[in-house]
């Protein structure tokens, strides 16, 4: 990937850490087929936003990019439509939708559950239609209430919430299925770390399907809870395209929105990458 100048950074860039040093870090990274683990978003020349363990959070860009530390690189993204950066009054409209989540509580105790959610229902299927419906049906269990947050739904509410016409909301793609290798794992080292993320109550999330179902029974109540979805969202919710377990996601989780989502958005172009080791 080409190298990209910080200085060339513009308020709505997203920028998706590869981070290293933590477990849980290649375990998010895995469960996204990606080497991003962490997302954020410019809100100005000298911050961006943040989902992070502290909250939503404003932090000061160039401590980010010479924290070599803990991240390795982050790669920027632009929207695809408008190379230049966004118009002013997008700028202002993201901004309003990142100031109204400033100080919005992590979901450290369901942070490791939530990956869990994610790996399975992207690892999974092998069956691209049944792939797509686990990704809808998984959308409608989760609690989508913006009272906790993480990084990447912060990025992708930022986008989508923004009151501006056109909208400026991105659309998600399913992504194929992914060969990439389960990470080494210091296990002592992961059990430390999520030790304080996980609680025994998941009050947020429904039951999913029992074990000792079929597969064919498994797959005929994915099929049923779609139905049920696609009757709460509306006709759009596959656009005109037909039915054949591909994108695009019209109406994702911002909960179950990972960084590898943003990456793979056609609504997103990857710029070039800041070396974080040769700058820290």
């Amino acid at each position: 990937m080409d190298p990209f100048d910080p200085k060339d950074l513009k308020p709505g860039d997203v920028l998706l850490h590869c981070e290293h040093g933590y477990e849980i870090s290649k375990l998010i990274a895995w469960a996204g087929s990606c080497a991003y683990s962490h997302a954020s978003i410019v809100y100005d020349d000298k911050t961006m936003r943040e989902a992070s363990a502290a909250g939503v959070r404003s932090y000061p860009i160039e401590k980010r990019l010479t924290d070599a530390a803990n991240y390795l690189y982050v790669d920027v993204y632009r929207r695809t439509k408008e190379p230049a950066g966004l118009r002013v009054d997008e700028v202002f409209a993201v901004r309003r939708v990142a100031d109204r989540y400033i100080h919005t509580p992590y979901p450290l105790d369901d942070l490791f559950f939530l990956g869990v959610i994610c790996a399975a229902r992207d690892k999974i299927p092998t069956d691209p239609t049944v792939r797509y419906l686990l990704r809808l049906v998984t959308d409608w269990l989760v609690d989508s209430k913006p009272d906790y947050m993480v990084c990447s739904e912060l990025v992708y509410r930022c986008y989508a919430e923004a009151e501006v016409a056109p909208s400026i909301k991105p659309e998600i793609d399913e992504p194929g299925i992914s060969d990439m290798p389960f990470p080494d794992i210091d296990l002592p080292k992961l059990l430390d770390e999520i030790w304080d993320l996980l609680h025994p109550k998941h009050d947020a999330v429904k039951p999913l399907v029992p074990i000792n179902e079929t597969e064919e029974e498994s797959v005929a109540k994915l099929r049923a809870n779609y139905a049920k979805v696609q009757a709460m969202m509306g006709p759009d919710i596959r656009g005109s395209r037909p039915f054949d377990g591909g994108p695009p996601i019209l109406h994702p989780n911002p909960r179950l929105v990972m960084p590898s989502d943003l990456m793979n958005s056609p609504d997103f172009t990857s710029l070039g990458r800041i070396d974080v080791k040769a700058i820290g």
